[in-house]
């Protein structure tokens, strides 16, 4: 790629050809490793793919950032966000409920039970608050809805409720009060006018 490219583009790639001939060398040594030593991969060589691959991000970044024409729009599905963002903040939540499981009982004595039961209940508060709070529900997905998304809503799935929720015939309510309550689902309103 380096020598495919035009002289006064190489500065464009260099970071990209750094980056991916860094890790083809430290893949190089790890298998050469494992190759001399009858096919066993040593564990901290193993481990070190990591940092390597670590320290290569950058790299990837700015070749990235100064190849405005590699961009590509990737739109993901608001449900997909919802999920992976549910479960990346549930696997927070575990990991530092098992970090601070793993801390506590290095206390001893009396004390450790009592720090497990309050952390037990601590994280059963949080995780209530978070459930149950409206604003901070809102907060969050404003939060996920800005910066994740091109648009605040998805507009055919917003389209297709009102659709449905307007031209539904077995609903007891009016047609003025049925379009007012499909607005105001759009922005969370819990009520509305005209």
């Amino acid at each position: 790629m380096w020598r495919n490219t035009e002289l006064q583009r190489r500065w464009h790639v260099w970071p990209l050809c750094l980056a991916i001939g860094g890790l083809f060398a430290y893949e190089l040594f790890l298998f050469s490793d494992a190759f001399i030593t009858r096919g066993r991969v040593d564990p901290g060589l193993a481990l070190g793919r990591a940092i390597v691959a670590a320290f290569m991000a950058p790299l990837l970044a700015l070749a990235m950032a100064r190849n405005r024409e590699w961009r590509i729009d990737i739109h993901v599905s608001r449900e997909v966000v919802l999920h992976t963002a549910t479960l990346l903040a549930s696997g927070c939540f575990l990991l530092a409920v098992a970090i601070v499981a793993m801390v506590l009982p290095g206390f001893g004595g009396d004390w450790g039970l009592v720090l497990q039961l309050a952390m037990l209940f601590g994280s059963i508060v949080v995780l209530a608050t978070v459930l149950s709070s409206g604003s901070l529900r809102r907060r969050l997905k404003f939060l996920i809805s800005r910066n994740f998304f091109t648009h605040r809503y998805d507009y055919r799935v917003e389209w297709l409720k009102f659709i449905e929720l307007v031209s539904g015939s077995d609903h007891a309510e009016e047609l003025q009060v049925r379009i007012i309550r499909a607005l105001a689902g759009f922005v969370d309103s819990p009520a509305g006018a005209l």
